[in-house]
């Protein structure tokens, strides 16, 4: 299992709104190990951020550097740079 969170390299409120799926997914994965008595952790879930479009050079408005960064903040296991095309 493991959670990858996708934001658009050309778009600043995507990657603005990764922070907040981290956060709601935090507290789901607290409420769901809580009824189930699970052992595991978020801190064991493996979560990667990815930025995607990067085929959307002049486009972009967040640097890699941000992504790198934001990751890092979070904990993620880590953090990679993709085009889907």
């Amino acid at each position: 299992d493991g959670v990858v969170l996708v934001y658009d390299i050309a778009n600043r409120a995507s990657f603005a709104a990764i922070r907040g799926y981290y956060d709601q997914l935090r507290r789901d994965y607290e409420i769901v190990t809580q009824r189930t008595n699970s052992p595991v952790r978020l801190e064991r879930l493996p979560i990667v951020i990815v930025g995607n479009k990067t085929d959307l050079v002049s486009d972009r408005t967040v640097p890699t550097k941000g992504g790198a960064t934001l990751a890092r903040e979070l904990g993620c296991c880590g953090f990679l740079e993709t085009s889907a095309t």
